[in-house]
């Protein structure tokens, strides 16, 4: 591998979302059902909805009597991620995936991003399934997914802080992510800012579960996908990391010395 002038690479302006193709082909298909959607009848879009929705009341009666079947059963409590209720929804959940999607995409690969991202998707299902069983309402939007992508990125981006202090952690982020001693599950649950970040994120999700800090005319905001999606994702990550773990030293990859 040839060596880089780090003073012309990190003098280039970096680009506000670096993400891999992954992530950006998962960005373009939740932008394109959205479009899609908006050129059929309100009817089918509602069949839509019903079909790759998660309803809890679903699995109260006889499955196959609702839209999709047991197909949309099974699949539900993953395909909730591709249906947004407007550009609002969409909007910020393609903003928080380019965000946080990146590193952990750049880190794990397509494959495993993917599983991880419909496991964290199911669990944040499961959980709003636990709190409203029987409920009629219906579940849409990547909040779950992206969530767990965001506990993920947590684990990653402090400890790129602490094996490399001399460094600026956006720089090992972006350029040297398989590098990144992975930070330790025990390890991560006493770090201070994790803890700090994790109770800010349950706060919000408790003021929204409350209604406070939405405005009035916007839907029911998931409460339960975001944390359980959350925790999912701060548990499980490690599984899916094939990069080196905590306890490892940092190794300096050669195009950024």
């Amino acid at each position: 591998m040839g060596h880089q002038d780090v003073s012309d690479e990190t003098s280039r302006r970096e680009p506000v979302f670096d993400v891999p193709p992954s992530i950006g082909l998962l960005a373009a298909i939740l932008v394109v059902i959205h479009l899609g959607r908006s050129l059929v009848s309100a009817r089918t879009d509602e069949w839509i909805i019903a079909v790759l929705g998660f309803m809890p009341l679903r699995y109260e009666g006889p499955i196959e009597e609702w839209p999709g079947g047991w197909a949309s059963a099974l699949l539900s409590p993953f395909s909730h991620f591709f249906v947004h209720g407007d550009l609002t929804h969409l909007f910020i959940n393609v903003t928080m995936l380019l965000a946080f999607g990146g590193l952990v995409g750049r880190r794990i690969g397509a494959a495993r991003l993917f599983g991880f991202i419909a496991l964290c998707s199911a669990v944040g299902a499961g959980l709003f399934y636990l709190v409203n069983p029987g409920a009629a309402a219906t579940m849409i939007g990547a909040s779950g997914g992206i969530s767990g992508l965001m506990a993920a990125a947590l684990r990653l981006m402090f400890s790129a802080m602490d094996a490399s202090p001399g460094r600026g952690a956006g720089e090992i982020i972006r350029h040297a992510t398989q590098f990144i001693p992975l930070q330790p599950l025990r390890e991560a649950l006493g770090d201070r800012r994790i803890r700090l970040a994790t109770g800010l994120w349950l706060a919000v999700n408790l003021l929204a579960a409350l209604g406070l800090g939405t405005p009035p005319d916007a839907g029911a905001i998931a409460w339960e996908a975001h944390v359980g999606g959350f925790l999912a994702g701060m548990l499980l990550y490690g599984a899916f990391d094939n990069g080196p773990r905590g306890g490892a030293d940092y190794a300096e990859p050669d195009d950024l010395e």
